[in-house]
């Protein structure tokens, strides 16, 4: 996977930005995953870092997403990681 665009369904509002957008650029790499623990299963705190990372956006971004956005944010980042479903791939 190399890029996705994901629309926000409730925009993120940041001091005077408003976020509408956030694209996930690809391929993973070694600053994406980075302090990550090795050998453990992540947790919606581990994949949340990695989304933000994909996306350019700090945590304080990633924190404030509600809803379907956190929902696609996490279908969207577990197709960027090894093993994980690209998105629209049937269970």
């Amino acid at each position: 996977m190399h890029s996705r665009t994901l629309t926000l369904k409730t925009p993120v509002v940041r001091g005077s930005e408003t976020i509408t957008e956030l694209v996930f650029t690809g391929p993973l790499k070694g600053r994406h995953v980075k302090g990550l623990p090795v050998g453990s299963t992540m947790c919606m705190e581990h994949i949340l870092m990695v989304g933000g990372r994909l996306c350019g956006q700090p945590p304080s971004v990633m924190d404030e997403l509600q809803g379907e956005d956190l929902f696609a944010v996490l279908e969207i980042t577990s197709g960027f990681l090894p093993g994980g479903r690209t998105t629209g791939q049937p269970p």
